[in-house]
């Protein structure tokens, strides 16, 4: 089996929606469907209320900042991890 970039790039993050929010626990993996090739994605553990486009979610891991990124869509009821 190959792995693609989504199979090595899979991290667990502290993420923030919004500058107020405390943030919740993620899974961020690197997409590669054809149809979002190179975004990646925010797969909350618990589900997370008032995500929308054009907000920027961020990553944090303790105090250090992993990254981040403006939300292109909710992802709604998808896999957990």
């Amino acid at each position: 089996k190959s792995r693609g970039l989504g199979d090595v790039y899979k991290r667990q993050a502290l993420v923030k929606v919004r500058s107020r929010h405390e943030g919740a626990m993620a899974t961020i993996e690197l997409n590669t469907d054809d149809a979002a090739a190179g975004r990646f994605v925010a797969r909350f553990h618990n589900p997370v209320r008032g995500v929308s486009p054009g907000q920027v979610a961020v990553a944090y891991r303790g105090d250090r900042v992993l990254g981040g990124g403006t939300i292109f869509a909710p992802l709604r009821g998808g896999p957990q991890p």
